[in-house]
């Protein structure tokens, strides 16, 4: 199952963000999608809590200054239950800064395990943030976030009843 939302809430800064060469060092995420293997990559907003499932997040930097960046990106998925009683985090997953032109797109792969979660619907956030050291203790202020949007997670029980 692949489900990608075609309006995220995203945003990204850059050490630049916020001077007059803002333009010279620019980042945007790009893409969020689910995907699920255990429904052979059919689309939907409904999974099993006993199936695993992964969130991939695209995002790209540009501009003149693109060349001068490397370290690590390291992006993490977080889900929180609507009803506010659960919050799970998954990774980070580190990616290397590699700089291959302008732009520059990255990608990274959250990877859900199953019974990562119970029966309920979740918000999806994506995390991005860049250390310079690839110490995920030592950021840049380089980054962003996208909100994926809501997902359902039921019981295999209650599925198979359907």
């Amino acid at each position: 199952m692949v489900i990608e939302w075609p309006n995220l809430r995203s945003s990204f800064s850059t050490p630049l963000t916020e001077t007059g060469a803002a333009d010279a060092l620019t980042g945007k995420i790009t893409g969020a999608r689910i995907f699920d293997p255990a429904e052979s990559n059919e689309p939907t907003r409904i999974l099993e809590t006993d199936d695993p499932c992964e969130v991939e997040v695209t995002w790209q930097l540009s501009g003149s200054a693109v060349y001068v960046v490397g370290g690590t990106w390291h992006a993490e998925l977080y889900l929180d239950q609507i009803d506010g009683s659960r919050q799970v985090k998954i990774g980070p997953v580190n990616v290397p800064v590699n700089i291959t032109g302008d732009p520059t797109p990255f990608d990274a792969s959250c990877h859900v395990p199953p019974g990562t979660v119970e029966e309920g619907v979740y918000k999806l956030v994506a995390l991005i943030t860049h250390s310079g050291t690839g110490e995920s203790n030592e950021l840049t202020g380089m980054g962003g976030d996208v909100e994926i949007g809501t997902v359902q997670f039921l019981s295999p029980e209650v599925e198979s009843n359907l």
